[in-house]
């Protein structure tokens, strides 16, 4: 009947409807996990090692690493992965001592407990100990009970020192394995990205000569330390990108305010001006290289209507300085032109000139042939 079929028929409607709105789900709830996993944030974490109360400067200098190259290196160990929540200082650690190579002694295990007694093999073996933890009954360079190895932790100077770590300029209230970003809120500071890691050798009070509270009740620090994880952060990124390869003297001028351990929050922050600037420096010099090297590629084919064009390329190359020279890579075809030059002048002098005689000479010629066979027809008729 016709109405039976309409009714089927809206029924088979209804079906390739729900099909459709099932397949979809389906498909959606495949995604879901790829998508989670694609909005990860991939964190940037610094961290250093450094020994400025016995004048030592930096084991580790600043360095970068993101979530992913730190699980990367921890896999060697068949650690994690960990995300930005479940990262801790301790793993961040021990991704810079596998990435540097650095042997070390703990108890405990990196998961939770850890506790770092030494690094091994990187004291210097001269001291200069700042005069504010002499001053506060601490160790001297004349006064201290050394070291009789090149491992440096607990007890080496003085039966006080060893280890501490500040994550964002805050010292943690909980060890290393167990600082993650819930217990970093929970002590009112952070840990994510842009976070800088700073392990620190203290001599004398167990941190209070690093110039931070060490949250034991004890007296205040000796000073107030400078936050420097700006000028950290920005030192580890320009390090990472080979800026200091070519900018020795910013490395130097850095790295004299980074390794002094009274510096104050005025030259921390002038320090990190500094850096920021030559960095803009180095992008406008970049930007002359790119434009004389621009300038040389369009030459083209070389021809003397060119010359101007080719003074012009060499007085802009003359202009820059040395080490940008070395970055013009086609300095070579501006040589190759302006021999081009030479060469096409030359010929141009050497090719002979006519003369006014010789301009004449051709027209009079002519003119005796044509008398010459006019005579002849004369005659030829007669």
């Amino acid at each position: 009947m016709p109405g039976k079929q309409i009714k089927n028929g809206k029924v088979e409607k209804m079906k390739k409807i729900l099909s459709l709105i099932i397949a979809l789900a389906l498909v959606l709830s495949a995604l879901s996990p790829v998508t989670v996993f694609a909005e990860e944030e991939d964190i940037s974490i610094t961290i250093s090692v450094e020994g400025a109360t016995i004048g030592q400067g930096f084991y580790v200098e600043p360095t970068v690493y993101t979530l992913s190259e730190i699980n990367d290196l921890l896999a060697q160990k068949n650690y994690g992965p960990y995300t930005a929540e479940t990262i801790t200082a301790g793993m961040v650690t021990l991704a810079m001592f596998l990435d540097y190579g650095i042997d070390y002694d703990i108890t405990g295990n990196w998961e939770n407990t850890v506790y770092i007694s030494a690094i091994k093999g990187i004291d210097k073996g001269t001291i200069n100990i700042p005069p504010v933890i002499g001053e506060k009954g601490g160790p001297t360079n004349d006064n201290n009970t050394g070291n009789d190895d090149t491992d440096l932790g607990e007890f080496d100077y003085s039966f006080m020192a060893g280890w501490m770590i500040t994550v964002d300029h805050h010292m943690i209230g909980v060890g290393c394995g167990n600082y993650n970003a819930a217990q970093a809120r929970a002590e009112g500071s952070t840990f994510g990205d842009g976070s800088v890691i700073r392990w620190q050798f203290t001599l004398w009070d167990y941190g209070l000569d690093l110039g931070v509270d060490n949250g034991w009740g004890m007296s205040g620090p000796y000073y107030t330390a400078a936050n420097k994880c700006d000028i950290y952060r920005k030192y580890a990124e320009l390090k990472q990108r080979g800026f200091f390869n070519t900018h020795p003297e910013a490395k130097a001028a850095a790295l004299a305010v980074m390794e002094n351990l009274t510096a104050t929050q005025a030259q921390a922050d002038g320090a990190l001006s500094e850096l920021e600037k030559a960095e803009e420096d180095e992008k406008l010099q970049n930007k002359q290289v790119e434009a004389v090297t621009a300038q040389i590629g369009a030459l083209g084919n070389i021809t003397l209507a060119k010359q101007d064009a080719v003074k012009k390329a060499r007085e802009k190359y003359d202009a820059l300085t040395d080490a940008q020279k070395a970055l013009v890579k086609n300095a070579d075809v501006l040589i190759a032109a302006e021999a081009k030059i030479k060469e096409l002048k030359a010929e141009l002098n050497n090719k002979p000139e006519d003369s006014g005689d010789e301009i004449m000479f051709v027209p009079a010629a002519l003119l005796v042939l044509a008398s010459c066979a006019l005579v002849v027809r004369k005659k030829r008729k007669v």
